[in-house]
């Protein structure tokens, strides 16, 4: 389909909906006010050598030991040897991880590590680690490598850091109920873990749980004008730079078939937002992220029922996960340009509540 023959489909669509157009969005239902920008968890990670004083721990930690797969007998270098043995005896070879007790009372995670794992993998294997032990709400987690493998103990710790904060992270709340908020707060490294640097762990989990945060906001606190608040928010925070291309500009650039789907919204927050940031150092070609934003649904014939609808609040999530990765890119300090844009609504079917669409890149330069 040819842009001309777009333009006029989508002009006759938004002619056909005025002749049908329900109540404005205003007397659907109230646009809410923008929540603060999430908190970031702030967990102490600590590294320490294996001594006969590591196992030294009170009631209020939690403990996780890296074992070899294949090798339980790793596991007489704990003072707690034959007690361990008998539990792991007790569930399938396969099992991983094994969650126990030590004899003093000890809440304890115990995992298997193989060669060359993917990444993927070690991140599921993570959160099965930590999140038995954050139920009990300790204000430590201590992970002992009894790993003969020094570079698969340093990457099972950066996954170990990704999942801690994934789990602790308070995605947002709407109900005035209290939060319950995470006891944690250290997360202590025992063993070899081959000089072991998290700043990219700490640098990715931001990233990753401002795009969590926002996927997860109900489409009235997440309208375009909302979610571009946000954005700006950050621009200031990071020391980012920003261009509104609002309906206005658009208009003179012509962008008709942006346009187009605009015309039935009763709110002119459409547009596109392309931020951009240039670190001090930074060489070459501007990297570009791209990710498409639709706050609640795009419109057209929606042929979805009431449980198909529940996730639609999520179709803003490209656009999320490349604010995340402007995010974590920025923690990094990554010298290399980097990019991206905007939003805009679209029209709503009839009898449904309006929606607005857009699109978002972000730029770093």
């Amino acid at each position: 389909m040819n842009n001309t023959v777009l333009q006029s489909h989508l002009t006759l669509c938004c002619e056909l909906w005025a002749e049908h157009s329900p109540p404005r969005f205003s007397e659907v239902y109230t646009m809410k006010p923008t929540l603060p920008l999430p908190a970031f968890p702030t967990i102490m990670l600590q590294t320490t050598t294996l001594t006969s004083a590591s196992w030294e721990s009170d009631d209020a930690c939690g403990l996780v030991l890296l074992l070899p797969e294949g090798n339980r007998d790793a596991v007489e270098k704990t003072p707690w040897a034959d007690a361990l043995r008998l539990r792991m005896d007790a569930f399938p070879e396969k099992t991983n991880p094994v969650l126990t007790t030590t004899p003093n009372g000890l809440r304890t995670a115990i995992g298997f590590i193989g060669e060359g794992v993917a990444s993927f993998k070690l991140l599921t294997l993570a959160r099965k680690l930590v999140d038995p032990l954050l139920t009990e709400r300790p204000r430590q987690i201590k992970v002992v490598s009894l790993l003969d493998d020094s570079v698969a103990a340093r990457a099972m710790a950066q996954a170990l850091v990704a999942a801690v904060h994934a789990a602790v992270f308070r995605l947002p709340k709407i109900t005035g109920k209290p939060e319950d908020l995470s006891t944690l707060q250290t997360v202590s490294f025992v063993g070899d873990y081959a000089g072991a640097e998290f700043n990219h762990a700490l640098a990715t989990a931001e990233g990753n749980n401002l795009a969590r945060w926002l996927t997860q906001l109900p489409g009235n606190y997440l309208t375009p004008a909302l979610y571009r608040n946000y954005a700006e928010t950050l621009v200031k925070q990071e020391g980012w730079d920003a261009d509104f291309i609002d309906l206005k500009r658009l208009e003179k650039l012509g962008a008709g078939a942006f346009l187009s789907v605009t015309e039935a919204s009763p709110n002119r927050d459409a547009g596109v937002l392309h931020l951009s940031y240039r670190p001090k150092g930074s060489k070459g070609p501007a990297l570009a992220l791209v990710g498409k934003g639709i706050c609640f649904d795009t419109g057209g014939t929606n042929l979805k029922v009431g449980d198909g609808m529940l996730g639609m609040h999520g179709d803003m999530q490209g656009s999320a996960v490349a604010l995340g990765t402007f995010l974590a890119l920025t923690r990094l300090g990554f010298k290399q340009l980097l990019a991206g844009a905007g939003r805009k609504p679209h029209w709503p079917e009839r009898g449904e509540v309006q929606r607005r669409h857009h699109c978002t890149e972000w730029h770093y330069h």
